[in-house]
């Protein structure tokens, strides 16, 4: 952990605050280094920023869309499929 992490005044620790100024840190320098990798450190970070203050909506994870993820190792009978997976109809 970055040592402004844990000794900054007005954070007292890790906080919103904290963590959306570190990661805009990152993408400033990510975005100055002009590799595709560096482009990716950059994108990546600006979606942490985003997730972090709410700010995606239209990727909504499985679980807060209210979806259920099955994972199985053999085929799902036709009442377990329709069990998981109701219509709205």
């Amino acid at each position: 952990m970055p040592e402004s992490l844990k000794t900054r005044p007005e954070a007292k620790g890790v906080n919103l605050t904290a963590l959306t100024a570190d990661l805009c840190a990152i993408a400033d320098k990510a975005f100055g280094q002009e590799s595709a990798a560096s482009l990716a450190v950059a994108r990546a970070a600006l979606m942490d920023i985003a997730r972090l203050n709410g700010l995606v909506g239209a990727e909504a994870t499985p679980a807060v869309a209210g979806r259920v993820v099955v994972l199985a190792d053999r085929p799902l009978s036709e009442d377990e499929w329709t069990s998981l997976h109701p219509t709205t109809d």
